[in-house]
């Protein structure tokens, strides 16, 4: 949450996750959860981030 952005994950993209499993976290309050802390480890055309868990699908 306090990192730089890696780049923007359009709604609809489709991303590889890079390792499955989930890495608890910074919290956030995003794509209607409050106060979650799981993220996903993704690569997108190459990059290679964490984005928050709920807000995958």
């Amino acid at each position: 949450m306090n990192s730089t952005a890696l780049g923007l994950l359009p709604k609809g993209a489709k991303a590889k996750y890079v390792t499955c499993g989930v890495k608890l976290a910074a919290t956030y309050s995003l794509c209607g959860w409050k106060d979650d802390n799981r993220w996903s480890y993704i690569t997108h055309r190459g990059i290679k981030g964490y984005v928050p868990l709920a807000c995958v699908v």
